[in-house]
């Protein structure tokens, strides 16, 4: 017992000492995803169609040096504290159910399940400890405030009235639980099960365990391996940098209820006693509240007419990078 409690504190010492390595680079990449650039004209009050003013940013490195020239350094690790508590949740949950996490090159945040109906319960946990949290992580980097570390005060502005009241209103906004759960099936399911059909000899273990690592790649059919490689890389490109684009505008979309009594606020008013953390400008601009995406297929839509399809293929190459990476994790 003791022994599992020190690795569990191992693992989350490390998580948190990790994250402060990735957030810069998390916060970039979900920034980049969440700008909102149409390329049609805008209407504005009295109807007339505009040019849309908003920060164009056409590619992730833009978007870091811009994070560190309007917001500079303390920018980098906004949401810390919600993703440090996310990986609290983790931890627990993965010494609960007696997975496995280690230290494997490659394999941040990777959990080795061997039971099956520990697999399917890891999964419907992820996805639904994910979606409160990537609302609450993805809107603490975006907000254009410089915001409390801990406090009452930084909930408050990143979640609306309707939000805080009714909190698990959060897992029925429009499509956002839906998003997080094909996310998480398709790798904790889709990915596993390619690659036991197409490499079912493979033991990943064999990988670090062994003096020379590349035996295990040798003794793997090359075909077969290919065949796994190329999958991992079109369904990286085809089917999770789409679902993290559109899982990342449909949780920066605040969610109002005019019907419950709770009408839309803009976030300015409650937000008065906050400083800007930017220097006269934002870093992004998000989509309009008054014209709110509606689901999973209305999203993709909406930004494949606005956008253009680019959009939703915004930094793939990082999601093709960290699936190649964790392909034999």
């Amino acid at each position: 017992m003791d022994s599992i409690l020190l690795t569990l504190f191992l693992i989350f010492f490390a998580s948190l000492i990790g994250l402060l390595f990735q957030l810069p680079f998390t916060g970039a990449l979900i920034r980049f995803r969440a700008n909102y650039t149409p390329k049609g004209l805008q209407l504005d009050s009295e109807g007339q169609a505009q040019p849309y003013v908003g920060p164009v940013v056409t590619n992730y490195f833009a978007m870091l040096r811009r994070i560190h020239r309007i917001e500079s350094w303390p920018g980098f690790w906004k949401g810390y504290v919600p993703s440090a508590i996310h990986t609290v949740f983790v931890v627990i949950f993965v010494g609960i159910i007696g997975a496995s996490m280690s230290f494997k090159p490659g394999a941040h945040n990777t959990v080795e399940v061997q039971n099956g109906f520990y697999l399917v319960l890891y999964a419907a946990f992820l996805s639904l400890l994910s979606t409160p949290f990537t609302v609450l992580i993805n809107r603490a980097i975006t907000t254009p405030h410089r915001l409390p570390w801990i406090g009452w005060k930084s909930v408050q502005v990143l979640l609306t009235p309707y939000e805080l009241h009714r909190p698990w209103m959060i897992y029925l906004a429009p499509g956002l639980l839906l998003t997080r759960t094909l996310h998480v099936s398709w790798l904790v399911f889709v990915h596993r099960g390619v690659r036991r059909l197409l490499l079912p000899s493979l033991n990943t273990d064999d990988l670090y365990n062994e003096e020379d690592p590349s035996t295990v790649i040798d003794r793997l059919p090359p075909f077969r391996l290919g065949l796994y490689l190329l999958f991992v890389a079109i369904s990286a490109i085809t089917v999770l940098t789409p679902l993290e684009v559109i899982s990342t505008r449909l949780s920066v979309q605040r969610n109002h209820s005019e019907a419950a009594g709770f009408g839309r606020v803009p976030q300015d008013e409650d937000t008065a006693d906050l400083e800007y953390a930017g220097r006269d400008e934002d870093v992004i601009a998000l989509r309009p509240e008054d014209n709110p995406y509606e689901g999973l297929v209305h999203c993709g839509k909406s930004i494949l007419q606005e956008e253009g399809p680019e959009t939703l293929l915004r930094a793939w190459w990082v999601t093709l990078l960290l699936s190649l990476i964790g392909a034999f994790s």
